[in-house]
């Protein structure tokens, strides 16, 4: 099988990981905190690892990742179902590993893809396991009963909660795709960062009464990394002010000082990324051309083969 077909498959294969990830977390935000939630979450925390192993082979084969996501599945509003809808998305993706890798034959990706089939066979068990662990009748509320009050407060987290998931697939795309180590160590670690803060942002949704939309901002994508991490700095400066703006529009209140310390959190990514890109500049100049020393009348002649065997020197 050619190159680009395998990259179309495992395009296909990462939108699937990525719709795993957003659906499983849903779930858990919808389950409030609990055992449960923090399970789900891990498990989102492994179809990440998914994630990257499937880019990386992707960028490894000359092609680009992609950050398109797949059919997500809620499925509420009673929990058994909303777990059996998690059983039936390992299933699919199951199969369709099974799938790829009876039409691949490269034997290294073959073995990334057996690998990434024996977690989701694990995960799947797991959701069984929770599934039957449920009282039948459970449900998370669907209809929200956010009050007046606090739906300026909603619009805002809305607003930072698409931020955070934006910057989550583009500081990812960015360790995916640039060749300098540092930088992709730093972009996937701000890329957990940003994950916490949308688990935040979420959970404090819900305790508002409404649900949030798992939604993004079109990706900033330059292929040098210099642009990469000038957008980045950009968009960081951006939101810190934001959530600083926000933050003293709530005045003194538990919410204010959660926008507070994220916002300080962005300030400390942009020293990380401005770090970074005066690393990639330096590293990035042109070598100079050496510079040939004037010679001199008096200068000493220097070793020859012949000086070091005792011979004369011409």
């Amino acid at each position: 099988m050619d190159k680009e077909k395998i990259i179309e498959l495992l395009h296909r294969d990462m939108q699937d990981e990525h719709a795993a990830v957003i659906q499983y977390l849903r779930h858990a935000y919808a389950f409030g905190e609990g055992e449960l939630a923090a399970e789900l979450e891990a498990i989102a925390r492994e179809e990440m690892q998914h994630f990257r192993w499937l880019a990386d082979i992707v960028v490894g084969l000359g092609g680009k990742p992609s950050m398109v996501r797949g059919e997500v599945v809620f499925n509420g509003p009673k929990i058994v179902d909303m777990l059996q809808a998690d059983v039936e998305a390992e299933q699919r993706a199951i199969d369709q590993y099974l799938t790829h890798i009876a039409l691949i034959d490269d034997p290294e990706i073959v073995e990334v893809l057996r690998r990434i089939v024996a977690d989701e066979r694990a995960h799947m068990g797991k959701f069984e396991k929770y599934a039957g662990e449920q009282d039948p009748s459970a449900e998370v509320r669907m209809e929200p009963t956010i009050t007046e009050a606090d739906r300026p407060k909603a619009e805002y987290l809305q607003k930072d909660l698409k931020h955070e998931y934006t910057v989550v697939l583009q500081y990812l795309a960015h360790a995916f795709m640039t060749p300098h180590c540092e930088v992709e160590h730093e972009m996937e670690w701000q890329a957990i960062e940003e994950m916490r803060h949308m688990g935040w942002l979420a959970e404090e949704m819900e305790s508002l009464g409404t649900r949030a939309e798992m939604v993004h901002d079109p990706l900033i994508l330059p292929d040098a990394t210099a642009e990469m991490l000038q957008a980045d700095i950009a968009i960081e400066k951006e939101v810190s002010s934001e959530y600083r703006r926000q933050a003293l529009s709530l005045g003194a209140s538990d919410l204010a000082d959660l926008l507070e310390r994220i916002a300080g959190e962005e300030d400390h990514h942009v020293v990380v990324f401005s770090k970074l890109l005066g690393e990639v500049e330096e590293a990035e100049k042109p070598a100079q051309p050496a510079v040939k020393p004037a010679s001199s009348a008096g200068a000493k002649p220097g070793f020859t083969v012949g000086s070091l065997l005792g011979k004369p020197q011409k």
